[in-house]
């Protein structure tokens, strides 16, 4: 693996190869319901040192929402929207790899339709989800 030596290099090495590039960058936690939260991300680490990836995972808060009980690689475990359910299904076979930049196209129509149903914060603060969980759970 290269080391670049500016994100700007490393996205334009990126695009030469139709891959999509740090530019494309997020992170979305969306509530699958109360206390328990769906993290999609892509690009979100390692700009000079490794490539974008896509992932997800899966938590859920403890009772007073001071910390995750479950967390992490637990999407079967924690997820019961038959949507996010059906979203993680799909794109499992891609977690931890480059996406082309028909791939992120898809995926990016695929989260567009959930955002339409789902509550979702773009943030992957913990102090952040309580605060989204606890304003939806009033």
């Amino acid at each position: 693996m290269t080391i670049f030596n500016t994100v700007e290099e490393h996205n334009a090495h990126l695009k030469n190869e139709g891959l999509a590039c740090y530019d494309k960058s997020f992170t979305l936690n969306f509530r699958d319901r109360k206390k328990n939260f769906f993290e999609v991300s892509y690009g979100t680490h390692g700009q000079c040192t490794q490539n974008p990836y896509f992932s997800t995972s899966a938590g859920t808060l403890n009772h007073v929402r001071s910390d995750y009980n479950i967390g992490g690689q637990a999407q079967e475990r924690v997820l019961k929207n038959r949507k996010l359910i059906s979203f993680y299904k799909k794109w499992d076979a891609m977690h931890l790899k480059v996406l082309t930049i028909e791939e992120y196209k898809e995926l990016e129509n695929d989260i567009n339709t959930l955002k339409e149903s789902i509550p979702y914060i773009e943030s992957r603060s913990f102090n952040d989800i309580v605060k989204f969980d606890r304003e939806i759970s009033k």
